[in-house]
């Protein structure tokens, strides 16, 4: 429980968060407890969801409030869910590999990658007229 290096891989399927509102306020627990015993560490993310942002705010919320320290983050998601992640604009000083797999085309900004300084590795799977909205420079 003392070495955060073991909490540095979080992975968030939210298919095991559609049942009850009790078992959801344990998987958030859960999340949280990773999130600290991690303290500062890097953090490799995962998120993987069929639902929408509506349902899952909390813990993109929560997990967005530790984007400065995503080392590596997969997103498969609807885009109303990776919508949910603005917050994160400016935020991923760390952030060296990204990998997003949108469901549909709803996604319109894609600017919360603006600024990602260590980004060296992009995978994009979705809709081939979002590539156009990328921040290349």
């Amino acid at each position: 429980m003392g070495t955060p290096s073991l909490w540095s891989y979080i992975q968030v399927d939210t298919v095991f968060w559609e049942s009850s509102a009790s078992t959801r306020a344990k998987a958030m627990k859960s999340l949280q407890a990773a999130l600290d015993r991690g303290r500062n560490f890097s953090l490799d993310v995962e998120i993987e969801s069929d639902f929408s942002v509506a349902f899952h705010s909390p813990a993109l919320e929560l997990l967005a409030a530790h984007s400065e320290r995503w080392r590596n983050l997969v997103v498969d998601c609807p885009s109303d869910m990776f919508n949910g992640l603005a917050a994160v604009k400016g935020k991923l000083p760390r952030l060296e590999y990204l990998e997003i797999e949108l469901r549909d085309d709803q996604t319109r900004d894609l600017s919360l990658l603006d600024i990602a300084p260590s980004l060296k590795y992009l995978v994009f799977t979705g809709a081939p007229r979002l590539i156009t909205n990328f921040p290349f420079e």
